[in-house]
């Protein structure tokens, strides 16, 4: 029997948002067996105006699951753009509550509060982010592509950089977590420059 993504990524997260998912890993595993999405990332959430629940991250969606069970799905070519806004950082450690706000085409919003563990709910939306962007720009969930990259090579004048499929990815998943982090302090500059260079070279690169 294959290895479910659903207990690997329970089994990753940290222990306290593993055991406010607890209640729910039994309906997590039947809608893992129902849809044909690739499952990327769980984490707990507070759904604004009121309700909670927890937000699933898959290549072709968000799924946003109440605690009573209800269900409501997000695809991709709904969706213009994600925020996330990292909860500030405390004086005597820790973190704030941290938001994500779904922006969807047709021009309102779904609101949700993070209220687990930072490190992860942060790495879950750049998740969200980067599956969102794949398939605004492939039309299409990256699992579907029929060309694949084995390395990018990147030019200045007569030297090259080449780096592998995984550093390609790590390079990818630290330029998103910069965009977000720019965002949240209004440097409109910097969100520019990156998501310029995600798409015009990183990318551009990739899909070739």
């Amino acid at each position: 029997m294959a290895r479910s993504t659903i207990a690997d990524l329970i089994e990753a997260m940290p222990s306290n948002d593993a055991v406010e998912i607890a209640p729910a890993v039994e309906h997590l595993f039947a809608l893992e067996d129902q849809i044909d999405d690739e499952f990327l990332g769980i984490a707990g959430a507070r759904f604004v105006p009121a309700g909670s629940g927890y937000v699933i991250v898959t290549d072709a969606r968000l799924i946003l699951v109440s605690g009573g069970g209800g269900l409501k799905t997000v695809e991709y070519a709904e969706i213009e753009s994600i925020v996330v806004g990292p909860g500030a950082k405390k004086l005597f450690g820790g973190y704030e509550r941290s938001h994500a706000l779904v922006y969807r085409n047709q021009g309102d919003l779904i609101s949700l509060i993070l209220p687990g563990d930072h490190d992860w709910a942060m790495r879950t939306m750049a998740t969200a982010q980067r599956a969102h962007e794949r398939y605004r720009l492939n039309g299409f969930p990256a699992r579907r592509q029929t060309h694949t990259a084995e390395a990018v090579d990147f030019r200045r004048g007569e030297e090259s950089v080449t780096l592998s499929p995984d550093q390609v990815r790590e390079l990818d998943l630290l330029l998103t977590t910069l965009s977000v982090y720019a965002e949240a302090r209004s440097n409109d500059d910097m969100v520019r420059r990156v998501r310029e260079f995600t798409a015009n070279v990183l990318r551009r690169n990739v899909s070739r």
